[in-house]
């Protein structure tokens, strides 16, 4: 930092490093206000092995029976929900795939804020 004086190139390095403390410290805190519950079987690595194409019954021996299924109107669709806010109002991570016919089409991992 040859183009700052010396005194100006600490004050900006603390500000900076001020900074990226403060946002380490808000991610931790985030990432701790989550409450989520995962259905019976469900786990990370067997989550990763769950494919689009996969049959329905093959995703469900993978994965254990979700928590929930919802199906959707007018189409012949439905979710299937494997993890969702423990209690029923806080930050949760979502995993859910979608049905169609039987085969899995579509599979998500999103975080649901609150």
């Amino acid at each position: 930092m040859a183009f700052l004086p010396k005194r100006a190139s600490h004050i900006l390095i603390l500000v900076v490093l001020s900074v990226i403390a403060g946002l380490v410290v808000s991610l931790g805190l985030l990432w701790g206000t989550f409450d989520t519950e995962y259905s019976v079987g469900f786990s990370k690595p067997m989550w990763s092995k769950a494919e689009v194409g996969m049959p329905e019954s093959e995703a469900k021996s993978l994965l254990g029976e979700p928590l929930d299924e919802a199906p959707w109107t007018n189409l012949e669709k439905k979710t299937l929900y494997y993890s969702r806010s423990r209690s029923g109002n806080g930050n949760y991570l979502c995993y859910y795939l979608v049905v169609r016919s039987g085969t899995i089409v579509e599979e998500h991992r999103d975080v649901f804020w609150d």
